[in-house]
């Protein structure tokens, strides 16, 4: 079915956010168990590998130790989604967004200080949405900030936009 069909053909069922939130959960279950055992006796084999430096063995098992590290990430963010997917309307709440992003900086205070990290914000709204979630956002985009910086301290300018 695309996109822009609101009704499922005939013998063609359309599944809830909650049906295909707990699809993903057990597939990302069986990859993440998957995937663990293939970085796991890979990065053994660079481990007790006696290649030598001509082979070239060595950095395809850190090519399969990476990509697999990589596969992880894709499942830990899919399996994120399939939270997001699970979330009933009943988890909305008028929030206050400058509260939660004070306490996502007290949170990562010791992280922002090790880097420099400068953090200005203003007047923050009140906005309709699951609390936890929000906060989870804010986190998100303030490691980044910190994880992708560059050269120079981080400086971070949160502000509502619109």
């Amino acid at each position: 079915m695309s996109a822009s069909q609101s009704n499922p053909t005939p013998g063609e069922r359309l599944f809830t956010g909650e049906e295909v939130g707990e699809f993903l959960l057990r597939a990302c279950h069986d990859f993440r168990t998957a995937l663990r055992a293939i970085r796991a006796h890979a990065e053994l084999l660079v481990k007790n590998s006696d290649f030598s430096p001509t082979s070239g063995g060595e950095p395809r098992l850190g090519f399969i130790v990476e990509g697999a590290r990589k596969m992880d990430q894709l499942v830990d963010d899919l399996s994120s989604y399939s939270l997001a997917l699970r979330i009933g309307p009943g988890s909305f709440a008028l929030t206050p967004l400058g509260v939660l992003l004070r306490t996502v900086l007290a949170k990562l205070d010791k992280e922002l200080n090790d880097n420099h990290a400068e953090v200005t914000y203003g007047e923050m709204p009140r906005v309709s949405g699951d609390p936890d979630r929000l906060m989870q956002l804010f986190e998100n985009l303030l490691q980044n900030a910190l994880q992708h910086r560059g050269q120079m301290s981080p400086r971070i300018q949160e502000r509502p936009h619109g």
